[in-house]
């Protein structure tokens, strides 16, 4: 038997892009680039 549980809202985990680099001392940097789809990345 299913039970309605009504409209809910909800957070889903979407993939993102994530580029890496160094600085002139070695330090280690990351930022987020963009949001996006399997597909879009493709």
């Amino acid at each position: 038997m299913m039970k309605s549980i009504g409209a809910k809202a909800a957070i889903i985990p979407c993939p993102v892009l994530v580029i890496g680099t160094y600085d002139e001392a070695g330090v280690p940097d990351a930022m987020n680039v963009a949001w996006g789809e399997g597909k879009a990345l493709m």
